[in-house]
This record gives structure tokens, C-alpha cells and sequence, in this order.
């Protein structure tokens, strides 16, 4: 049950080198398997960053249809929307990542399931540092749950559709980051209930879990529990008090909890650790140290 450690792409853009043909060499150094890439302003072009390396044992653990160091709401979010235009606009994200993912060797696409929408467009993101309360989330949390049949039905139809369309691709839906996000206990399993024909994967955010907890108390358990059986991967990061992104072990991340689900999976198993950019590269000895003890 070998772990494979990807390093997440803002934090690689933010600290290694620019050429893309000293990237690859930089991550091996760094001791991680390879990067999952995403959408970055100014970001290298990953494919020139894959021919490079293809000498080298370097490899792209999945790609993000959205990346997590870029701020603002996913790219994905409009899946759910009742608008043409933003379904539009978030099946054609999902493509871009899709064809990223060819570019790349990588066959893995991590994406969010959609946000129920809402109408005045104030923040709903969890791990914001301002702006939420537990009054707040919980108000928004209902506002979801009201909204959440029909945003399903929208998103099982378009998730449908893309598995149609690229078979050759593992979709994996990770729990979200957002209030009004579908990605959490109650939308995931109804997800893959009526998708069991697609080979949907499920890929844990640990951040998002943390901030979930925090703010609406959904342990992070349950929805590890009721989607364990299509765990794929894990996003590694940690929260504390509105600050995301931090190196694992600093904040309120239960980690023993998901070393015992990844052990469950059985299988080869990859993680990705997301870090803010503001995080100092001495820390990364500290963070493999760290998982390592968890086997993660």
C-alpha cells in the first residue's frame, strides 16, 4: 500500500524554478513523486514540464480543474447553477483540465461538484479569513440544503455527460470548500449513487474537511466513511482559525484519522500536500516528516 507525495502546483510555481525543464529535477530534490497540475497565471506549460522530465522518475499525480493557491470560487462551481450560460462555462473548465490531463500522461481530473447558487454574491468560502461565523455558515448550510435537490439533478446530468465523453478519464470529486458547495456527506454519496456506472472517484480535501468541521461541525469521518469505498486520494494541507494551506500538523487536521482510511483503501495511493505560497521551503523536510509517521 505504497503512497505516492505529489506536491501541488501553486506552491511549486511560487518557490522552484521557472524553466520547465528544471522543474521536474527541482521536485525529485524536493522528495516528492512528481506535481498536480492546475490553471496558474504565468504557470510553466506542464507538457514542456513532462518532456523534460522524461527521463527522470518524475510524474503528474492529477490535475486540478481548479487550482486551490488561486483564489476566488472554483472554475467547476457552475455545474449546479440553474443557468445555462454558468454550466456552460464550468463543463468547458472541466474540458480545459481534461485536455491538460492528456497534455500531461496523467489520467486523474480532481474537481468540485458544484456550488448550489445564491443571489447576492457575498462570501460563502469556509476557509476565508474573513467574513464567516458559525451563525453565517449555518444560515448559508440551509440555504444549500434547500436548493441541493435540483442542483444535484443539474450536476448528475453534466457529470454523466463528461464520463460519456472521456472514458478514458477518472473523474474525482472532492468534498468542498464552500458553504453552499454539494461536496460534503449529504451531496457525495447521492452523487455516486446515481453515477455508479461512471467510475467516479473520491479525492479527500483534508482542508476542506478541517473547515467543514469548524464551521458547520460535519465531521470530517463521516464523509470519509460514506465514500470510502471510492477513496482515490487525498489532498494534504491544514486549517486553524480562518488560515488554510498550512503545512500538515500545525492546525486542526485530525491526521490519524486519515491515515487509518488510507490504509482501508488497500491500494497504491496518492496524495497531493497543497501549501500557501507564503509557506517557507524550509518547512518541507518538516512536512515528509510528518506524514511519513501517519504513512500518508
Amino acid at each position: 500500500m505504497a503512497v505516492d507525495r505529489f506536491l501541488g502546483a501553486g506552491w511549486a510555481q511560487a518557490h522552484g524554478p521557472a524553466a520547465a525543464d528544471r522543474i521536474g529535477k527541482w521536485t525529485l530534490d524536493c522528495g516528492f513523486r512528481g506535481l498536480v497540475a492546475a490553471p496558474l497565471p504565468g504557470a510553466p506549460a506542464w507538457a514542456a514540464v513532462r518532456q523534460a522530465a522524461v527521463d527522470l522518475p518524475f510524474r503528474f499525480g492529477a490535475v486540478r480543474v481548479t487550482a486551490l493557491s488561486g483564489g476566488g470560487g472554483p472554475a467547476e462551481a457552475g455545474l449546479a447553477s440553474s443557468e445555462a450560460a454558468d454550466q456552460a462555462a464550468a463543463y468547458a473548465a472541466v474540458e480545459s483540465a481534461v485536455r491538460l490531463a492528456h497534455a500531461v500522461g496523467c489520467p486523474r481530473v480532481i474537481l468540485e461538484p458544484g456550488v448550489v447558487p445564491q443571489v447576492d454574491g457575498a462570501e460563502t468560502e469556509l476557509t476565508s479569513p474573513v467574513g464567516m461565523s458559525e451563525e453565517r455558515a449555518a444560515a448559508l448550510l440551509a440555504r444549500r440544503n434547500a436548493g441541493l435537490d435540483r442542483a444535484l439533478d443539474r450536476v448528475c446530468r453534466l457529470l454523466h455527460a463528461l464520463c460519456r465523453t472521456h472514458p478514458e478519464i477518472r473523474f474525482c470529486l472532492t468534498n468542498s470548500r464552500d458553504a453552499l458547495g454539494i461536496g460534503d456527506q449529504d451531496g457525495l454519496p447521492a452523487l455516486f449513487e446515481d453515477l455508479s456506472r461512471c467510475g467516479l472517484g473520491y479525492w479527500h480535501d483534508a482542508v476542506a474537511g478541517a473547515a467543514r468541521q469548524h464551521w458547520l461541525g460535519q465531521e470530517p469521518g463521516q464523509v470519509l466513511e460514506s465514500c470510502s469505498k471510492f477513496l482515490c486520494g487525498m489532498t494534504l494541507g491544514d486549517y486553524c482559525e480562518g488560515r488554510k494551506d498550512l503545512p500538515p500538523g500545525v492546525g486542526g487536521v485530525d491526521y490519524p484519522l486519515l491515515s487509518a482510511y488510507r490504509v482501508r483503501s488497500g491500494r497504491s495511493f496518492p496524495v497531493a500536500v497543497e501549501l500557501d505560497p507564503g509557506v517557507e521551503p524550509g518547512e518541507i523536510p518538516r512536512v515528509h516528516a510528518f506524514l511519513s509517521k501517519f504513512d500518508l
